[in-house]
């Protein structure tokens, strides 16, 4: 990944509800009312045939149809924890090849999907791939089976948050070699558009940076970034097909990322009412993620101990700028 192209910033984003406290000043600027984004594209790479998954109710467009710069593919012996939709098949490129995206200027998620597997009898150790994005390096090298690997999972979502500033976005992946047995390849694409005030606010909402204080940041619209943390602290996973706005963004267990045996209560009242304040977008996050939390202990007389402390480990790579925001209530 590179930090900088063409003048372009790079920082990735990390999202955390912590405590499950609301801090409102995060939104202020975002409207008041429901949201209903002007793309929703859902691409299923290589299916010739269009599909309704179950987890996001959305029907999702095959793309089957083979280039000369690509072919198509499907996983061999894919195991039934795998959702077969996108993941199932694949486009398989040997050279450059772009997707574009007719799209309103303006934010937009970008989501890639990717199943490491044997394509074409060719060897998945071999597929290191890079994608760009206009002006924004999206992915620079990225071994998809290594990353699988590492993390025990068995496919690699990358969620991306860009600016588009034309009325075409343009996805250009290529395999990161130039030798014989080199490829790269994609299960899915999203592209669905957010309100433009929920990440870029440049002059008007400028964030503190820790250790530099008091120098300010500013996320303006030359500034992309990538998800790696979204998580719902003290509840269960939310899937794309309940969050709110329709952006289908997924809310993860926080349990994984606890650091040592200290994991506070778990206060949980799913039937509680959730209201928003002024100011607060429905959007923001999902009412079930503000039902649950974690507290620290008490101790006698019901008050807090002061010397309790909970950690969340996060791993993330050196060189970069992170975002971290709380959904938090009162």
């Amino acid at each position: 990944m590179e930090k900088n192209m063409h003048t372009v910033t790079w920082s990735m984003h990390i999202f955390v509800t912590i405590f499950n406290l609301l801090q409102l000043q995060v939104f202020t600027l975002a409207d008041r009312g429901t949201y209903v984004p002007s793309e929703n594209i859902v691409i299923n790479c290589g299916s010739s045939a269009s599909e309704v998954t179950e987890y996001d109710g959305r029907n999702w467009t095959g793309d089957a149809s083979t280039t000369k710069s690509s072919q198509i593919a499907e996983a061999p012996g894919i195991p039934v924890s795998v959702p077969r939709v996108p993941y199932k098949t694949a486009r398989i490129f040997r050279s450059q090849f772009t997707y574009t995206f007719n799209v309103t200027p303006g934010p937009k998620f970008v989501r890639l999907h990717f199943y490491p597997a044997s394509y074409l009898d060719m060897d998945v150790s071999k597929a290191f791939l890079s994608v760009t994005a206009g002006n924004f390096t999206l992915l620079h090298n990225l071994s998809v089976s290594l990353n699988t690997d590492y993390f025990h999972v068995a496919y690699l979502m990358k969620e991306f948050i860009i600016h588009v500033s034309g009325s075409t976005l343009e996805l250009t992946f290529s395999p990161s070699s130039n030798a014989t047995a080199a490829f790269a390849f994609v299960n899915g694409i999203e592209v669905v558009s957010m309100p433009f005030s929920l990440y870029f606010r440049c002059l008007n909402a400028p964030l503190p940076l820790v250790g530099h204080y008091p120098a300010l940041y500013y996320i303006c619209n030359d500034t992309a970034m990538e998800t790696l943390y979204r998580l719902n602290v003290g509840g269960d996973q939310i899937t794309p097909k309940y969050d709110t706005g329709t952006m289908f963004r997924t809310w993860e267990e926080d349990d994984p990322f606890i650091f040592g045996g200290d994991k506070g209560i778990e206060p949980i009242n799913m039937s509680m009412p959730i209201s928003y304040a002024n100011g607060v977008p429905p959007y923001a996050a999902p009412k079930d993620v503000y039902r649950t939390s974690r507290s620290m202990e008490t101790f006698k007389a019901g008050l807090i101990n002061l010397n309790f402390n909970m950690t969340w480990f996060f791993p993330v790579d050196s060189g970069f700028k992170y975002l971290l925001m709380q959904v938090l209530i009162q």
